[in-house]
């Protein structure tokens, strides 16, 4: 995950695309009334139960609103952003393999 796309603290928590985008479509499955049910699907789907409350949902999901402002397609927008790490991601793994695997042939 992207240092800027990752917050620590009371407010962010820890906040990736990979949560961002489970927020995304929490919201546009349950919609913005009832942040409960929001936070329940964040915490079954991430390895951070404790940090998905309501409030800091609600709270992310209006700073995403104002960081997609004008963009109708946020939601593909945040998609391509998780694609693309996931590929960078690929790339380190295959170069840390190929490392290890020279290193083991020496």
């Amino acid at each position: 995950m992207e240092a800027e796309t990752m917050g620590v603290g009371p407010r962010n928590m820890i906040w990736g695309t990979w949560e961002e985008l489970i927020l995304g479509g929490a919201v546009r499955r349950h919609g913005t009334r009832d942040w409960n049910v929001v936070a329940s699907e964040l915490r079954a789907r991430t390895i951070y139960l404790y940090c998905f409350t309501p409030e800091a949902c609600k709270a992310r999901y209006e700073e995403l609103r104002k960081r997609y402002s004008g963009c109708t397609a946020w939601f593909e927008e945040l998609r391509k952003q998780r694609v693309e790490e996931l590929k960078r991601e690929l790339v380190r793994s295959e170069s840390s393999i190929g490392s290890l695997s020279q290193r083991s042939k020496a």
